[in-house]
């Protein structure tokens, strides 16, 4: 039996639309690397939270069969590991390039919180 919503296909898409809808809402009031920054924390963070929340209440039945059928090679461990990691580095540059810019709305304290915490996350979702 698979659990739909332990898929990436699944989280992907529910992360992609909350990433859409909250860029729709924050676009007017930010600018648009601050309101990209926030839709992706925002996403990052809602299938983080879905995801523990889902996985803390599986039943040992649904958690012999996840662990029966995943396999880890070595060599899928390998580059998934160095890709998560380029893509946190990308992710944090991104969030990063316009830091001292005359147009955030955000301080820069605030700025560099919500620009790390998608990293941290992104981490910590990956390794899952």
């Amino acid at each position: 039996m698979r659990l739909y919503y332990l898929s990436d296909g699944y989280r992907f898409t529910r992360s992609f639309l909350i990433g859409i809808v909250s860029t729709c809402i924050f676009l007017p009031l930010f600018s648009v690397r601050e309101t990209f920054t926030l839709a992706i924390l925002l996403a990052l963070a809602w299938d983080f939270i879905v995801f523990i929340r889902r996985t803390w209440l599986l039943s040992n039945i649904h958690t012999r069969e996840i662990l029966s059928c995943s396999e880890a090679r070595e060599l899928l461990v390998a580059e998934r590991t160095i890709a998560l990691v380029f893509l946190s580095l990308g992710l944090l540059s991104f969030c990063l390039t316009e830091l001292h810019s005359p147009q955030d709305a955000l301080s820069n304290h605030v700025h560099i919180f919500i620009a790390f915490l998608p990293g941290f996350i992104f981490q910590v979702i990956a390794s899952d």
